[in-house]
Protein backbone atom coordinates (compact mmCIF):
# COMPACT_ATOMS: atom_id res chain seq x y z
CA UNK A 1 0.00 0.00 0.00
CA UNK A 2 1.10 3.08 -1.32
CA UNK A 3 1.69 6.66 1.37
CA UNK A 4 1.02 9.70 0.61
CA UNK A 5 2.62 12.58 2.52
CA UNK A 6 1.72 16.42 2.51
CA UNK A 7 4.13 18.97 4.18
CA UNK A 8 3.15 22.50 4.90
CA UNK A 9 5.53 25.58 5.61
CA UNK A 10 8.41 26.70 4.62
CA UNK A 11 11.49 27.09 2.18
CA UNK A 12 14.17 28.82 2.04
CA UNK A 13 17.27 29.23 0.10
CA UNK A 14 20.56 29.00 2.26
CA UNK A 15 24.24 30.18 1.61
CA UNK A 16 27.11 28.46 3.89
CA UNK A 17 29.80 30.49 4.19
CA UNK A 18 32.90 28.91 5.63
CA UNK A 19 36.53 30.13 6.59
CA UNK A 20 39.40 31.26 8.77
CA UNK A 21 37.51 34.73 8.96
CA UNK A 22 34.67 33.04 10.68
CA UNK A 23 36.79 31.50 13.83
CA UNK A 24 35.46 32.97 17.13
CA UNK A 25 37.19 34.91 19.98
CA UNK A 26 35.79 34.06 23.42
CA UNK A 27 35.10 35.96 26.25
CA UNK A 28 34.26 34.14 29.88
CA UNK A 29 32.65 31.61 27.84
CA UNK A 30 31.40 33.23 25.34
CA UNK A 31 31.86 32.93 22.11
CA UNK A 32 31.79 35.95 19.37
CA UNK A 33 32.44 36.28 15.25
CA UNK A 34 34.10 39.52 15.44
CA UNK A 35 33.80 41.07 11.67
CA UNK A 36 35.36 44.47 10.91
CA UNK A 37 32.48 47.22 9.34
CA UNK A 38 34.04 48.00 6.27
CA UNK A 39 36.54 45.29 5.48
CA UNK A 40 36.24 42.83 2.59
CA UNK A 41 36.68 39.43 3.80
CA UNK A 42 37.92 36.40 2.01
CA UNK A 43 36.19 32.94 2.69
CA UNK A 44 37.09 29.51 1.59
CA UNK A 45 33.81 28.29 0.57
CA UNK A 46 30.15 29.06 -0.49
CA UNK A 47 27.88 26.66 -0.73
CA UNK A 48 24.02 27.37 -1.73
CA UNK A 49 21.56 25.10 -0.40
CA UNK A 50 17.66 24.56 0.17
CA UNK A 51 15.73 24.45 3.49
CA UNK A 52 12.80 25.20 5.01
CA UNK A 53 11.47 22.59 7.67
CA UNK A 54 8.94 21.47 5.35
CA UNK A 55 11.20 21.47 2.62
CA UNK A 56 13.35 19.19 4.46
CA UNK A 57 10.90 17.04 5.32
CA UNK A 58 9.40 16.78 1.97
CA UNK A 59 12.53 15.71 0.39
CA UNK A 60 13.78 13.45 3.19
CA UNK A 61 9.91 11.67 2.86
CA UNK A 62 10.43 11.86 -1.05
CA UNK A 63 13.97 10.02 -1.14
CA UNK A 64 12.28 7.12 0.91
CA UNK A 65 10.04 6.69 -2.41
CA UNK A 66 6.87 8.48 -0.89
CA UNK A 67 4.79 10.16 -2.70
CA UNK A 68 5.08 13.82 -1.02
CA UNK A 69 3.55 16.79 -1.69
CA UNK A 70 4.75 20.33 -0.61
CA UNK A 71 2.78 23.26 0.03
CA UNK A 72 3.92 27.31 0.92
CA UNK A 73 4.46 30.19 -0.30
CA UNK A 74 7.66 31.52 -2.17
CA UNK A 75 8.49 34.30 -4.29
CA UNK A 76 9.21 34.97 -8.08
CA UNK A 77 13.16 35.18 -7.58
CA UNK A 78 16.79 32.94 -7.92
CA UNK A 79 15.87 31.52 -4.51
CA UNK A 80 12.49 30.81 -5.18
CA UNK A 81 13.64 28.93 -8.95
CA UNK A 82 16.35 26.59 -6.87
CA UNK A 83 13.34 25.77 -4.67
CA UNK A 84 11.34 24.21 -7.07
CA UNK A 85 14.59 23.38 -8.89
CA UNK A 86 15.22 20.92 -5.80
CA UNK A 87 11.54 19.72 -5.44
CA UNK A 88 11.58 18.91 -8.74
CA UNK A 89 14.53 16.99 -8.93
CA UNK A 90 13.16 15.43 -6.06
CA UNK A 91 10.29 14.62 -7.00
CA UNK A 92 8.00 16.29 -5.04
CA UNK A 93 4.53 17.54 -5.91
CA UNK A 94 4.17 21.43 -6.31
CA UNK A 95 1.04 21.77 -7.59
CA UNK A 96 -0.01 23.70 -4.48
CA UNK A 97 3.31 25.72 -4.35
CA UNK A 98 2.38 29.87 -4.47
CA UNK A 99 5.38 31.54 -6.53
CA UNK A 100 4.22 35.23 -6.20
CA UNK A 101 6.48 38.27 -7.55
CA UNK A 102 5.02 40.36 -4.34
CA UNK A 103 6.42 37.35 -1.67
CA UNK A 104 9.84 37.15 -0.63
CA UNK A 105 11.50 33.72 -0.47
CA UNK A 106 13.15 32.86 2.46
CA UNK A 107 16.90 33.24 2.59
CA UNK A 108 19.77 32.36 4.92
CA UNK A 109 23.62 32.88 5.28
CA UNK A 110 25.05 30.69 7.69
CA UNK A 111 28.78 31.61 8.52
CA UNK A 112 30.57 28.34 10.01
CA UNK A 113 33.03 28.37 12.09
CA UNK A 114 36.29 26.43 11.94
CA UNK A 115 35.28 24.88 15.34
CA UNK A 116 31.84 23.76 13.26
CA UNK A 117 29.60 26.82 15.19
CA UNK A 118 27.29 28.61 13.24
CA UNK A 119 26.02 32.23 13.34
CA UNK A 120 22.52 32.37 11.01
CA UNK A 121 21.31 35.43 9.01
CA UNK A 122 17.75 35.25 8.39
CA UNK A 123 15.35 36.82 6.12
CA UNK A 124 11.86 35.11 6.91
CA UNK A 125 9.36 34.94 3.70
CA UNK A 126 6.15 35.11 3.73
CA UNK A 127 4.42 32.72 6.24
CA UNK A 128 1.07 31.34 5.27
CA UNK A 129 -1.02 33.02 7.98
CA UNK A 130 -0.85 35.97 4.66
CA UNK A 131 -2.45 33.64 2.41
CA UNK A 132 -3.58 30.63 4.36
CA UNK A 133 -6.49 29.99 1.31
CA UNK A 134 -3.48 28.16 -0.24
CA UNK A 135 -3.78 25.61 2.13
CA UNK A 136 -6.98 23.60 0.55
CA UNK A 137 -8.86 21.02 1.65
CA UNK A 138 -7.40 19.23 -2.05
CA UNK A 139 -3.63 20.23 -0.98
CA UNK A 140 -4.50 18.22 2.67
CA UNK A 141 -6.12 15.05 0.83
CA UNK A 142 -3.30 12.38 2.12
CA UNK A 143 -2.13 10.13 5.00
CA UNK A 144 -0.09 12.09 6.38
CA UNK A 145 0.18 15.78 6.97
CA UNK A 146 3.03 17.25 8.51
CA UNK A 147 3.27 20.92 8.98
CA UNK A 148 6.03 23.36 10.21
CA UNK A 149 5.93 27.88 10.18
CA UNK A 150 3.27 28.47 9.30
CA UNK A 151 3.27 31.92 11.20
CA UNK A 152 -0.12 32.10 12.86
CA UNK A 153 -1.85 30.14 15.89
CA UNK A 154 -4.98 29.77 14.29
CA UNK A 155 -4.42 29.29 10.68
CA UNK A 156 -2.40 26.38 12.23
CA UNK A 157 -5.61 25.25 13.96
CA UNK A 158 -7.46 25.62 11.01
CA UNK A 159 -5.18 23.58 9.04
CA UNK A 160 -5.07 20.34 11.48
CA UNK A 161 -9.12 20.53 11.69
CA UNK A 162 -9.48 20.58 8.32
CA UNK A 163 -6.83 17.41 7.75
CA UNK A 164 -8.50 15.51 10.50
CA UNK A 165 -11.87 16.14 9.02
CA UNK A 166 -10.73 14.96 5.96
CA UNK A 167 -9.43 11.46 7.78
CA UNK A 168 -5.48 12.88 7.28
CA UNK A 169 -2.86 12.01 10.14
CA UNK A 170 -1.37 14.91 11.42
CA UNK A 171 2.30 14.43 12.01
Amino acid sequence: MSVRVVCVGSAAQDVFLTGKVFTPECEAGVCYEHLKLGDKLSVDDAVFATGGNAMNAAVTFARQDIETSFVGLIGDDPAAQAILNVLDNESVHTEHVVSDSNFKTSYSVILLAPNGERTILNRHGESLSTKAEIVTDKSLKADWLYISSVGSMEVLADIVSRAKKLGTKVA
